[in-house]
């Protein structure tokens, strides 16, 4: 099919959604010419670039239907909005487990089964839907969806979710895990608890504080420094 076949705004947005890959992989500017047949390619997990969900907005402004490599398939299924979450829960005797689950704004997301992250800094979500696929099934792969999430997902993130590692936590642990690991896990992800077994301690603003120190011949040394609870215990 010609150039002169397509719509305008269609090809413009597919130029700029190319221009806006390449420049990231190879740190130049943009451009809006093809190449070979090859690099027209966009490679989902090496899209660093978060401006391809706006892209992928635009397309959907303006009535652009992506589809499926596999045609069959049928549409590209529109984007959702999600989020990863560390899961914390009881796991029998053996006290807790940590996990990476992924929840999405409009809909339970425990069937879909997630396939790669877009870009290095995981700014987005490739899933695949259940039931679809398989051997002996009538389609030749999976039916896919793309999620955006709100806080990009670092790389120990990824790899709780898409490898289904586990953070075993003993019992008598818990309280040095909400006292020690917590509080910088939740600027990774949020965390929560699906059956409800582990609370997230309230974390206090830092106070400033002086502090003295006595030595001797009367000697007094004071030193600024920084003080806030988690959950009843004081840190500095």
């Amino acid at each position: 099919m010609r150039e002169g076949q397509y719509r305008s705004d269609h090809l413009e947005l597919a130029r700029e959604l190319h221009a806006v890959y390449r420049s990231r992989r190879q740190g130049g500017g943009y451009y809006y010419g093809y190449g070979e047949a090859g690099d027209r390619a966009l490679d989902l997990s090496a899209f660093d670039s978060p401006q391809l969900w706006s892209l992928l907005d635009e397309a959907v402004r303006i009535g652009m239907i992506l589809i499926h490599d596999a045609p069959e398939l049928g549409e590209l299924a529109p984007c959702e909005h999600g989020e990863l979450l560390v899961d914390v829960r009881r796991n029998g005797k053996r006290g807790f487990l940590a996990t990476s689950v992924l929840r999405l704004a409009d809909e339970d997301a425990a069937d879909l089964e997630p396939l790669l992250f877009l870009g290095v800094g995981g700014h987005g979500l490739v899933c695949a839907e259940p039931g679809v696929g398989g051997e002996g099934d009538e389609h030749p792969g999976p039916r896919l969806r793309l999620v955006r999430l709100t806080r990009p997902a670092l790389p120990r993130l990824q790899r709780l979710l898409l490898e289904s590692e586990r953070l075993e936590i003993p019992a008598a642990e818990l309280d040095r895990f909400a006292a020690e690991i917590y509080p910088e896990l939740r600027h990774v992800a949020d965390v929560a608890s699906s059956d409800g077994s582990f609370t997230p301690p309230e974390i206090s603003k830092p106070s400033l504080v002086l502090r003295a120190s006595y030595g001797a011949a009367h000697a007094l040394e004071l030193a600024w420094g920084w003080d806030y609870r988690i959950g009843s215990q004081t840190r500095q």
